[in-house]
């Protein structure tokens, strides 16, 4: 059923089609829309998520696919989400937000297939919402289940939940989380993250964090599977509601409570992509890297020294080439230099290693070592002299 031609014209507000969808699905499950969205504009295709999504390429002129940017990858994707989200819509349908259109409030559709226990969740949060956070709850849940959350931008393996059941209960633990394979573009991404992450593998070992003794805890809010009993136990997200960090939050609560937490990076099991623009993506680690790491102003010391490092000892090796020691006249400083920066780098590379991503990544990161300097004392400055991180047009207490 194609419900309403609100959507046909140019300018429409995108509130209305989650209301549209949240009164007449609950009536008339197999209706359908259009996004009328422009390119990029993930909120408004979003809220035009039903059963049936129409989404003309070349509508009403505003998306110019002819053009060399246009972004056919991120197409892709909301087309792809659509597809993944449309058996829920024939399954049973729970408004748990009241139906109105004003601009400072939230609208979350609760989508469950109770056959095979499955479901989704589409929160939004309008646009001149105060609220940063919200908890709410989720109807038609057994008791009895463990429940795995996972978001829209995450791809899994066939058979991953079905592995993740089974690793769980191999190593008898309450709470699996894994960190997912990166999906990386464009020039400075290739660079920067590889940096982060290996930084993020040795703050965060696997091995430790999924030691019951260590007390080093971690987890990845893009897959985290947790038994109903252990959830209750811990709070569950409404204890961590306020948190920058939740997924974190969860895992240090786990520890303590002694659940049973197991963690590793898993790109055999899901992948994700982070971030979608430079400016996101810078954005994004400035909110979380003070809060991921306590020492922000040391680890840009030791980051700015391997500026340094990388740089300066082909410089100096280059003015003294040819230069001799004093005990060492048939050995010129020059290749002393250049054995020392080759140690260096070796010793870099090893590191950044870590980090699980390829060759080529790894080895375009020196380039992005002054911008995650940068990165590293904004967000210790937002985070310990502010108190508060910005994220997508809103700020945070930190």
């Amino acid at each position: 059923l194609w419900r309403t031609d609100y959507n046909c014209f140019p300018g429409i507000n995108p509130d209305a089609a989650q209301l549209h969808t949240a009164g007449l699905s609950q009536w008339i499950p197999a209706n359908s829309t259009s996004p009328a969205a422009a390119p990029g504009d993930s909120y408004q295709v979003r809220s035009a998520h039903s059963a049936g999504l129409v989404f003309s390429i070349g509508e009403f002129n505003l998306r110019d696919y002819k053009s060399g940017d246009y972004p056919w990858e991120w197409t892709r994707r909301m087309l792809e989400e659509a597809a993944r989200l449309r058996p829920y819509f024939y399954g049973d349908i729970h408004p748990l937000t009241p139906c109105n259109l004003a601009p400072e409030t939230w609208n979350v559709l609760q989508l469950h297939r109770p056959a095979n226990n499955t479901g989704a969740i589409l929160a939004f949060r309008r646009s001149q919402s105060p609220v940063t956070a919200a908890t709410y709850r989720l109807a038609g849940l057994r008791a009895d289940c463990d429940y795995i959350f996972t978001d829209a931008d995450t791809v899994h393996e066939p058979g991953n939940l079905h592995r993740a059941l089974h690793e769980a209960e191999k190593h008898k633990v309450g709470m699996l989380s894994y960190s997912p394979g990166q999906l990386v573009s464009g020039l400075w991404q290739r660079a920067l993250m590889p940096l982060v992450f290996c930084e993020l593998a040795l703050a965060f070992p696997a091995a430790k964090v999924s030691d019951p003794e260590s007390r080093i805890a971690a987890a990845n809010g893009q897959f985290l599977l947790i038994s109903r009993e252990a959830y209750d136990l811990i709070g569950g997200h409404e204890w961590v509601k306020g948190d920058v960090l939740e997924d974190v939050k969860l895992a240090f609560r786990a520890k303590k409570r002694r659940i049973g937490l197991r963690f590793r990076y898993a790109d055999d099991a899901l992948s994700t992509r982070m971030y979608r623009t430079t400016s996101a993506m810078i954005e994004g680690w400035t909110k979380n890297l003070a809060e991921l790491f306590g020492n922000c102003i040391a680890l840009a010391a030791w980051r700015t020294l391997d500026i340094l490092l990388l740089i300066g000892l082909p410089i100096l090796a280059a003015r003294y080439w040819s230069a001799g020691l004093p005990h060492l006249p048939w050995f010129p400083a020059g290749v002393i230099l250049m054995l020392v920066w080759l140690r260096n780098l070796w010793r870099y590379y090893a590191r950044v290693a870590k980090s699980n991503f390829g060759f080529l990544n790894c080895l375009l990161s020196p380039l992005a070592l002054p911008l995650f300097v940068v990165i590293l004392l904004r967000s210790w400055y937002q985070v310990e002299v502010r108190h508060e991180v910005s994220w997508k047009g809103r700020t945070y207490k930190a």
